[in-house]
């Protein structure tokens, strides 16, 4: 099991992702869900995900929910067919809960997840709506902090994708990556934009980008107080707060990023903005 969404916004359905990790297919007519805690081992109270043969290659997501065009409505679905219809969905509690895959034939147990709205990012408001994405796929379904809220620069679920806080890698702590270094926005369709990439080591990071010109005068806020995914992209148009285009120069870019730990980074970096004749 790779994300969960047990605590949906106000009329909208619960899902539970699935994420081949292995290296063989599996026949997902072949499994079992349930909200109830195993017995000796062994699934109970399981609900058939799919009644025919539905074939999950390595690598590949799929979600399962009483209502899949609720979910495409209401988050970003670039696979709108991996959002799977699931006649008995089984209810999953909330704050806290469980949530059981196992086998068809013999209700053996295949992954077990014990859930809390304490797992979601402390800095949040509400956790409504917002998933609860796996970290690490071979890391263990009971850890805990294998376990984060969706990051909102994502919509707050990734249904049938790549989790939004998956493991950034290897590397620095952070890193920001600007390009390019000079922009011109005429909208002449070359170098319009600035491109922003932040890469963070860890989930869990606030996220806040400003642009200030060399008088320390804020230009543009960016980006304010948003939960970052372990990878974001963002993009600056040369202007204003007020949507007026700045004048040519050097402008500084202000990233801070803050941990709910206490761990704060802060960096800057330089563009120009320039004007063709």
């Amino acid at each position: 099991m790779n994300e969960i969404l047990a605590n949906p916004r106000s009329g909208g359905a619960r899902f539970a992702e699935l994420y081949n990790r292995s290296g063989r297919v599996a026949d997902l007519s072949t499994l079992l869900l349930s909200a109830s805690d195993t017995s000796g081992g062994r699934i109970k109270d399981g609900k058939l995900l799919i009644t025919e043969s539905y074939l999950l290659f390595p690598g590949e997501y799929a979600v399962f929910t009483a209502d899949p065009e609720d979910i495409r409505t209401r988050y970003y679905t670039p696979h709108p067919l991996k959002i799977l219809k699931m006649a008995d969905f089984p209810t999953l509690h909330d704050p806290d809960g469980i949530l059981v895959l196992g086998r068809r034939d013999n209700y053996r147990l295949i992954d077990r997840v014990v859930y809390s709205s304490s797992m979601q990012y402390p800095l949040l408001l509400t956790d409504e709506g917002i998933s609860l994405e796996r970290l690490d796929p071979d890391g263990p379904s009971c850890d805990r902090s294998n376990w984060h809220s969706a990051a909102s620069t994502a919509g707050y679920a990734t249904p049938g994708y790549m989790n939004s806080q998956a493991p950034a890698g290897s590397g620095p702590d952070s890193i920001i990556s600007l390009f390019p270094p000079v922009i011109s926005p005429d909208d002449d369709g070359r170098e319009d934009l600035l491109t922003l990439t932040i890469w963070t080591e860890r989930p869990g990071y606030s996220l806040c980008i400003e642009i200030f010109d060399l008088q320390g005068r804020r230009m543009r806020q960016l980006v304010q107080q948003s939960l970052i995914a372990s990878k974001g992209v963002f993009f600056w148009d040369g202007t204003t707060d007020s949507r007026v285009l700045v004048r040519t120069g050097i402008y500084i870019v202000y990233v801070e990023l803050v941990h709910p730990d206490g761990t704060i980074r802060r960096m800057k970096k330089a563009v120009v903005v320039a004007r063709k004749f």
